[in-house]
């Protein structure tokens, strides 16, 4: 496997292992997944967003990072707290220092304000990572 899907790898894992201790469903990239009709549930989306080669060679040492975001998902109508309250516990299940694979998250996660997408709303937490390989 490559650097960057050991990461991906092992940030799902540790993902999916939350989602199970909450009874949640968990959406992951480029698999078919139907929300429930009620409820919280999970949204993964992975983004590498840039590398630095830190050495005077080409194949020098490289510090890589990106983020992932977890959209916590449910339906309108139930009000924001319930959505607020599972996004901050993504926050402290991935505290600043997190390893996942060769990551280390960087920073405390951060939630983003909620956003609406035809009947699902969700609210979105950055979960920020860096590397080197």
């Amino acid at each position: 496997m490559s650097h960057s899907t050991d990461i991906y790898d092992a940030f799902a894992v540790q993902l999916a292992a939350f989602a199970a201790g909450e009874g949640l469903a968990v959406g992951y990239p480029n698999i078919h997944f139907t929300p429930p009709d009620s409820g919280l549930w999970l949204e993964l989306m992975v983004f590498w967003n840039g590398n630095t080669n830190y050495g005077l060679a080409d194949a020098g040492p490289t510090v890589e990072q990106g983020f992932f975001r977890v959209m916590v998902g449910y339906r309108p109508g139930a009000g924001l707290m319930p959505a607020q309250e599972l996004a901050e516990s993504v926050i402290e299940t991935f505290p600043k220092g997190s390893l996942f694979a060769t990551a280390r998250v960087e920073q405390t996660p951060a939630l983003s304000g909620p956003v609406q997408l035809d009947d699902k709303l969700f609210v979105p937490v950055t979960v920020r990572w860096r590397s080197t390989r």
